[in-house]
C-alpha cells in the first residue's frame, strides 16, 4: 500500500543529499572517503533491493517478492551499511578525541609556559630591585664621604696651625 511507502519514498529522497553532506566532513581523510564511497554505494544497493521488492509486490508477485525478501541479501546489506556508518563514527570520535588531547597538552603547556615567564620576570625584577638598592647606597656612602671631604677642604682653607688641623 502506497501509504506504507511513504517512510521510503521519503528517505530514498533525502538520501543522497545526506550521503552528499557527509562527504566534505570528510574530505582530506583517505580512510574516511572511501568508506563514504563504499557506503554510498551499499545504500544504492539496499535501495535497488527495496525498489526490486517494491515493484514485485506491486505488480501482484507477491511470492517473488518474498523470496527477493528470503535471500538476506537486504539484511547483508543493510548491515554492512550500519558497520560503515560505525567504522566512520569510531575513525571520527578517535581523531576527535586526539585532537582534544593535542589541544589539552598545548593547554597544559601554555599554562605551564606563562608560569615560567611570570617566574622568570618576577626574579629579573627582584635582581633589578637589589641592583639599584645597590646603586643608591654606593651614591649615599659616595655623597657621604664626598660631604665629608668638603668639609674637611673647608677647614683647611686659609693658614692654620697645625694644633687646629690636628
Amino acid at each position: 500500500e502506497a501509504r506504507y511507502l511513504e517512510p521510503f519514498t521519503v528517505a530514498k529522497a533525502g538520501l543522497d543529499a545526506s550521503l552528499q553532506r557527509l562527504q566534505p566532513l570528510t574530505a582530506g581523510d583517505a580512510e574516511q572517503e572511501h568508506r563514504v564511497v563504499a557506503m554510498r554505494q551499499l545504500a544504492v544497493e539496499k535501495m535497488a533491493e527495496i525498489d526490486e521488492t517494491v515493484a514485485l509486490r506491486q505488480r501482484g508477485d507477491s511470492a517473488a517478492a518474498l523470496a527477493v525478501f528470503a535471500t538476506d541479501r537486504g539484511r547483508l546489506v543493510m548491515d554492512k551499511i550500519r558497520a560503515a556508518g560505525a567504522e566512520i563514527g569510531d575513525n571520527e570520535r578517535s581523531k576527535q578525541e586526539r585532537q582534544q588531547k593535542e589541544w589539552r597538552d598545548a593547554a597544559d603547556s601554555t599554562v605551564w609556559v606563562s608560569m615560567g615567564g611570570a617566574a622568570t620576570l618576577f626574579v629579573l625584577i627582584l635582581i633589578a630591585a637589589v641592583v639599584t638598592s645597590r646603586d643608591y647606597h654606593a651614591r649615599e656612602t659616595e655623597a657621604w664621604v664626598r660631604q665629608g671631604q668638603a668639609g674637611v677642604a673647608e677647614r683647611l682653607l686659609g693658614e692654620q696651625g697645625l694644633q687646629s688641623i690636628g
